[in-house]
């Protein structure tokens, strides 16, 4: 992908998810929506999926930040002594992860998960425009994203498809409690 392309990608997904998700009332926000993939008693709201887009964000820019760098991968729990975990060792660490990251942030209102985005999107963007088209055409070194992307441009890009990809989790989800004749959202 080209710079402008990335930008202009993760651009419309923040203003999408920004959009989507502050239009949703207070009761929408706060009901059960999908099982934790690390622990299937916790339930997570459409404010956690919500909450949760600026946590995985500030860790992929640290890695490309490392990486740019040239020092190792900040997360040592996703790599093994052969490099990157399996993918289902990763995805069970980073459900964990995922877990404890949405605990720190628990009593975030609305208006502390939006300021929480921008200052996050503004480091990506930062960075985003200090990175060289070489950089961003260089393979991940290291990383367990190497399971969804392959250079460092795509992992910026891959910002721009996880808001999509955590409402249709909270519609498919709030699908699945109604089908099951529990409370579920619109």
């Amino acid at each position: 992908m080209q710079r402008w392309e990335i930008e202009a990608a993760i651009n419309t997904a923040r203003t999408w998810a920004l959009e989507t998700f502050t239009a949703m009332s207070p009761e929408e926000l706060s009901r059960p929506a999908t099982h934790s993939g690390a622990d299937h008693s916790r339930m997570w709201t459409a404010r956690d999926h919500f909450l949760h887009l600026a946590g995985p964000e500030g860790a992929v820019i640290e890695a490309i930040r490392r990486q740019l760098a040239g020092e190792e991968f900040p997360y040592p729990q996703f790599i093994g002594p052969d490099g990157p975990v399996p993918r289902e060792q990763f995805v069970a660490s980073l459900n964990a992860w995922n877990d404890a990251w949405l605990d720190e942030h628990a009593g975030y209102t609305v208006d502390d998960i939006v300021a929480l985005g921008q200052r996050q999107r503004a480091v990506t963007l930062q960075l985003l425009s200090e990175t060289t088209d070489q950089q961003l055409a260089q393979p991940l070194r290291n990383m367990p994203w190497s399971a969804f992307v392959a250079t460092l441009g795509e992992l910026f890009a891959l910002n721009a498809r996880h808001a999509h990809g955590h409402h249709q989790q909270v519609l498919d989800g709030w699908a699945a409690l109604q089908q099951a004749g529990l409370p579920a959202g619109n």
